[in-house]
């Protein structure tokens, strides 16, 4: 029922002044208005002031509640003075209280409910303040706008307008007639209540009122949302599908081609897409952005040991410090036989090696004896050593050890590329410091040069068949064990986007329950299972792992020392035979000269 106006009913007096029976009625209608107007507004604030107890009992800890006046009418002015005492009894709220003058500020507590106090809706206010507010305003926040309903047709109107900024719980009071209204959206649609409903009817999750079917998500390919729905479908595709089938909406993944020189903010933003798909990294926080959870590391992918050269095959069995330490056992062994020569009689060193005697050992004294002793066994077992690591590069081709620390990259000097669109470079100078290349260019050969990357993108790439040695089956590159820090990624989401909040919670939610981790642990499976085919399929390992061309003077020195050592044990068992035949010769004549002696006698 439409109430009378002052004026209306002032202009009926006037004709009527003479007549008091109708004064008394004009008075008495007057007062009826006046009555109910009191009235309304004050089951309104009761109301307004049982919906925000209702919302705070479901939440925990302080519980914020804005209260913005825009409206130089006295009605608004009233009506917030008397909400505000009402709230302000209960000491567990923390009121925040602004007019037409007051501009947002950025150390602003957030809301948890906001309540707009206006008069109508056709009022002429400076509303630029308003728009900074409502900026700040979070999606899950429940905006409560109390007004004077003047002309319905305004109403969708301001709700349009208040979906601009993200705000789709909102709840639309007048306080001149009994009308309450709230919306569902895409497309707009107008709830109209009379009296004051259960706070339930208006406080549900507007986004399940949505009649969206489809929805596009659009990203840069990477192993983390690869859309195919198979069972390298990453991990990430999966999260947004099934966060969008809550909500009967079907994801569309739209691939965009950004240049590599072009942000991936910037590129990802020129899209119509609402979403964006991929992890991001920001040096600075921002309200639109949604973290993922787990840390990441950040690990330098570095090219793997270099193929060994022919000399480096025959020394590096055994390290430096062995060789050194067999050259000063050496010298020391034939310093003593050089200064002792009535002591020790034979050349140990060859004596070990070679088994060669100057005078029989057994013979000899026993010290010389354990000294010759102790030397065999140690020879004997370095040579075991050195064979067996020998045999090991036949059998797989030999490549140097890979690098595992930076120190081993700076030996090398093997530059790292440091991507200025996706790192800052200027945290890396101190540890990396001559080796640091910056890259501007997004893709970027590396050709034989290390590249700072993301642990959790490396653990899914590893085992690609980009990273396969087609001739030998190995990896390409490998994973520093050196960690230059952590930091955690992001998801982007435009400004005010409805999903923002809600995907935030379900987000937690997969993680927790530890389907991240289950998704995850399938692609490395598949990729496991990849990776064994690709070297099944490689036919030619085998003949690439001992080559005739590179071997061929390593078995040209082997046959060489093993004529010498034929030769020399064929002089050894001549020179013995030629020794016992001496010997015996030598007693034969000695035996006969003592017959012919006794026999002369």
């Amino acid at each position: 029922m439409n109430i009378l106006s002052l004026q209306t009913i002032n202009m009926y007096f006037q004709y009527n002044m003479n007549q008091p029976c109708k004064t008394l009625l004009v008075i008495i209608a007057i007062s009826s208005v006046q009555v109910f107007a009191d009235m309304r507004l004050l089951k309104v604030t009761q109301y307004v002031t049982n919906v925000t107890h209702f919302i705070k009992d479901q939440y925990s800890g302080s519980f914020v509640c804005w209260l913005l006046q825009y409206s130089e009418a006295f009605s608004p002015s009233v009506l917030h003075n008397t909400l505000a005492q009402m709230l302000f009894t209960h000491e567990d709220l923390l009121l925040m209280q602004a007019d037409l003058s007051t501009p947002y500020k950025p150390s602003y507590l957030t809301p948890n409910t906001v309540t707009i106090f206006v008069d109508s809706l056709k009022e002429n206010v400076n509303v630029t303040n308003l728009g900074t507010w409502l900026n700040a305003v979070p999606y899950q926040a429940v905006v409560v706008l109390l007004f004077k309903l003047t002309d319905p047709a305004l109403v969708p109107v301001v709700a349009k307008t208040f979906l601009l900024y993200g705000i789709v719980h909102l709840v639309m009071i007048s306080i001149n007639q009994d009308a309450i209204y709230t919306f569902n959206y895409a497309p707009l649609r107008i709830l109209t209540y009379s009296g004051f409903p259960y706070p339930q009817s208006l406080l549900y999750n507007r986004l399940k009122a949505l009649e969206v079917r489809s929805t596009i998500i659009s990203f840069v390919s990477d192993s983390f949302n690869n859309p195919a729905e198979d069972a390298t479908e990453g991990e990430d595709a999966k999260l947004f599908r099934l966060f969008f089938g809550r909500y009967n909406i079907i994801p569309i993944f739209q691939e965009s081609a950004c240049d590599g020189k072009q942000n991936f903010v910037e590129c990802l933003a020129q899209k119509n897409a609402l979403f964006i798909a991929n992890r991001l990294s920001f040096l600075t926080f921002s309200s639109q952005l949604v973290d993922t959870i787990e840390m990441d590391k950040i690990v330098i992918f570095t090219p793997k040991g270099k193929p060994m050269t022919f000399a480096k095959i025959l020394l590096l069995p055994f390290q430096v410090l062995v060789w050194i330490s067999l050259l000063i056992v050496c010298c020391i062994v034939y310093l003593i036989g050089y200064l002792t020569p009535s002591f020790i009689h034979n050349d140990l060193i060859l004596l070990a090696l070679m088994g060669i005697e100057k005078r029989n050992l057994r013979l000899t004294s026993r010290f010389e004896k354990l000294f010759a002793a102790s030397l065999i066994v140690l020879f004997f077992q370095l040579k075991c050593a050195y064979e067996t690591k020998f045999m090991s590069y036949m059998i797989d081709g030999p490549t140097e050890s890979d690098p595992k620390t930076i120190a081993d990259l700076r030996h090398r000097n093997c530059q790292v590329i440091v991507n200025s669109k996706l790192f800052d470079p200027t945290l890396f100078r101190e540890p990396l410091a001559e080796l640091m290349v910056v890259s501007h260019d997004r893709v970027q050969e590396l050709k034989g040069r290390a590249m700072l990357a993301n642990y959790l993108y490396l653990q899914l790439v590893f085992k690609d068949a980009v990273n396969i040695d087609s001739r030998n089956g190995k990896y390409r590159y490998v994973i520093l064990k050196d960690s230059l820090g952590e930091r955690i990624p992001f998801f982007f989401f435009r400004n005010n986007n409805l999903f923002q909040w809600e995907f935030q919670k379900f987000r937690r939610y997969v993680y927790e329950a530890g389907l991240q981790q289950h998704w995850r642990s399938k692609i490395i499976t598949y990729k496991d299972k990849n990776y064994k085919k690709i070297i099944r399929n490689i036919t030619n390992i085998k003949q690439d792992i001992v080559r005739l061309d590179t071997l061929k003077p390593l078995f040209f020195c082997m046959i060489q020392l093993w004529i010498l050592a034929t030769v020399i044990w064929i002089c050894e068992i001549v020179f013995f035979c030629l020794l016992v035949w001496k010997n015996n010769f030598d007693q034969e004549r000695c035996i006969k000269r003592r017959l012919k002696i006794c026999s002369s006698k």
